[in-house]
């Protein structure tokens, strides 16, 4: 049974919850997000405060129940006091262990010869903690879990729990009629989304209608303007625009170097689309390599170029990938799958104990 949910979120955004079990901080998060827009100097700020002010809050009561689960950086109060008391902790990471994230992208700005990423050191500081404090840690996928262990943290201390997909918003249209090739990728137009080898995969193909969806990072967008002015760039939309973009897509593509478990992948594929990810994506805990889409290493232009080449001569090759990636989806199931799996990972757990 849920004892408490604690967060910044407004209580209207939070669904499949009973109200009286969601405890929100509204204030902090509206402040984090009116000055956002300002210097980043002012934005590690300001996230310190909401950060450091939730985890004062919820330390004095969510420490109550059994089990506390604490998002990474956001509760480590809150997760030590737990386990000063005896509670089970749990610490949620969404991506890679993050001195194996700063790694990854400090050699990637430094190869294009951007300014180094910003990792706060405070934030930095927590995750470590968080680590260390935590009974279980809940990851995504296989490169997640594999980024934890590469730095040292116990095998049997990591769960690898993928994300489910809301199957009512991202459903597969009837493509029988659509004969135009049309690819889209959905994230941050950025370095570590891998736009720039995406791009130079387009431009090996002759540019095929192309879709970015998501906001551009401003000096991604100074690097590599020209080539931008050869896709479509949405910016930033919601979900069910998100969806509808999809249904009118051919493929979809992600080129990340570095991800957790992209949630973007399992919508495409509950879409019908094939699926060109990289490695680093944590895609492999659903696409299968020529099945569901193509696998290729991070940082590969060339193997992405192939795969769409091959997507695009083979109308039905695209249309055999995309069904079993439609079929893969359903499997893999919603986000009340997720929540089974999480129980019962935990009812395992404290039967140990």
């Amino acid at each position: 049974m849920l004892y408490g949910l604690y967060t910044v979120m407004p209580k209207t955004r939070i669904s499949n919850v009973p109200n009286s079990r969601v405890h929100s901080h509204p204030v902090r998060a509206a402040l984090r997000h009116g000055l956002r827009a300002l210097t980043p100097a002012i934005d590690d700020q300001m996230s310190r405060f909401v950060i450091r002010g939730l985890d004062r809050w919820s330390k004095s009561r969510a420490v109550e129940a059994d089990i506390v689960i604490g998002l990474s950086s956001f509760a480590t109060d809150t997760l030590r006091r737990a386990g000063d008391l005896g509670r089970l902790v749990v610490c949620d990471r969404g991506s890679w262990h993050i001195l194996e994230q700063r790694a990854v992208l400090e050699r990637e700005h430094e190869k294009w010869g951007f300014q180094p990423p910003r990792f706060d050191p405070w934030i930095v500081s927590r995750e470590l903690s968080d680590y260390e404090s935590a009974d279980l840690i809940f990851v995504p996928s296989e490169a997640a879990e594999s980024s934890f262990v590469r730095r040292g943290v116990a095998a049997d201390k990591l769960r690898r729990i993928p994300y489910g997909v809301d199957t009512e918003v991202f459903a597969t249209p009837d493509r029988s009629g659509n004969g135009d090739f049309r690819v889209v990728s959905v994230g941050r137009v950025e370095l570590q989304k891998g736009h720039q080898y995406l791009l130079e995969a387009l431009a090996q193909i002759e540019y095929p209608a192309a879709t970015f969806v998501g906001p551009i990072d401003h000096e991604f967008g100074r690097r590599f303007a020209d080539q931008l002015t050869r896709v479509t760039c949405t910016g930033r939309v919601g979900s069910d625009e998100v969806a509808r973009l999809m249904r009118q897509s051919s493929v979809f593509v992600l080129a990340s170097v570095q991800e957790g478990l992209a949630l973007v992948v399992l919508e495409a594929m509950a879409s019908g689309l094939p699926v060109i990810a990289t490695t680093a994506t944590g895609a492999s805990e659903f696409v299968d390599d020529g099945v569901h889409g193509y696998l290729v290493s991070p940082g590969d232009p060339d193997a992405i170029a192939a795969a769409l080449h091959d997507l695009r001569e083979d109308r039905d090759l695209r249309k055999r990938m995309g069904d079993a990636a439609s079929r893969r989806a359903q499997e893999a199931g919603t986000w009340n799958s997720y929540g089974d799996s999480v129980a019962s990972t935990l009812a395992a757990a404290t039967r140990c104990l």
